[in-house]
């Protein structure tokens, strides 16, 4: 079936089926060189910066690495934050969990104040567990300050409530959802990213780790997982508004400031239709 055409330099149209129109769709909702290089940039004069300040180190690329939608590749052009994860040297935590009062809020404000001397007339704030930068060009940058373990976990501070440390497993998540992406003939990464693609298009308050999230569970039973771009057109009716409020996840996703609407990803593009069955949901970590 054929469903867009693809217009070519003398301008007449060459019509295309939908696995090429998936393609071609998909291709669109990658990163670009121009918006990779301004955030490699970006990372690289923060992480110079904290090597510099915090280990008397000259690199832009050390003790650092991307979490969240575009440490797993998952983000698409519309992208407005960049999580990033600094490993601070083991001293600095014999230092501040010996701190007198809130050590994990005077930590933040160290890294805080280093960050500062590279970005001085950018906002910078220290927010719970997070240094966060913004940019005007509308693109926020988080920093999470974090300890290595021996077992590969990590340990961040987390300034609410008085202070106290927190633990997370970054590395293996993404390792899993990688995985799952390799098992499933690379269609987890553009699953997500139509998904974002869908929600940016209708308004949907709904968070990137919610779609990864959910994403991930579906793919792993969908008996297409392995197929190419043709069967495209099936996943997203088992990923609308109507499955999201089924199983234990009674998240209430409507457009901002108005009532539900049919959901499209883009124009003349997958058009849902309510599941016929439940997925069995579990709650997403945050």
């Amino acid at each position: 079936m054929a469903v867009g055409r693809i217009w070519n330099n003398t301008g007449k149209g060459k019509r295309m089926g939908e696995g090429e129109w998936f393609a071609a769709f998909c291709g669109a909702l990658t990163i670009g060189r121009t918006q990779r290089d301004s955030i490699a940039y970006r990372t690289g004069r923060i992480m110079g910066q904290l090597n510099h300040d915090l280990r008397a180190l000259d690199s832009k690329t050390s003790n650092r690495f991307y979490v969240g939608s575009y440490g797993r590749n998952t983000a698409i052009p519309s992208v407005s934050d960049v999580d990033v994860i600094y490993e601070l040297p083991a001293s600095l935590y014999v230092r501040f969990n010996g701190h007198v009062g809130n050590g994990q809020s005077a930590l933040l404000n160290l890294v805080k104040n280093s960050i500062e001397n590279t970005y001085p007339r950018s906002a910078v704030v220290g927010d719970g567990q997070v240094v966060v930068i913004r940019f005007n060009d509308g693109i926020k940058f988080e920093i999470l300050p974090a300890f290595l373990n021996t077992e590969g976990t990590y340990t961040f501070p987390n300034s609410n409530g008085g202070g106290a440390w927190r633990e997370c497993k970054p590395k293996q998540e993404m390792a899993a959802f990688s995985k799952r992406n390799a098992e499933c003939n690379a269609n987890l990464v553009p699953l997500c990213r139509m998904i974002r693609a869908w929600r940016d298009r209708n308004n949907v308050d709904m968070s990137g780790m919610l779609i990864d999230t959910l994403a991930y569970q579906f793919i792993a039973t969908w008996e297409h997982r392995d197929k190419s771009y043709v069967y495209y057109d099936y996943p997203p009716t088992c990923l609308t508004p109507w499955s999201l409020r089924s199983g234990q996840l009674h998240y209430n996703i409507r457009r901002k400031g108005a009532s539900p609407r049919s959901p499209r990803v883009s124009k003349n593009m997958l058009q849902c239709r309510p599941p016929t069955g439940r997925l069995p949901l579990t709650s997403p970590r945050r």
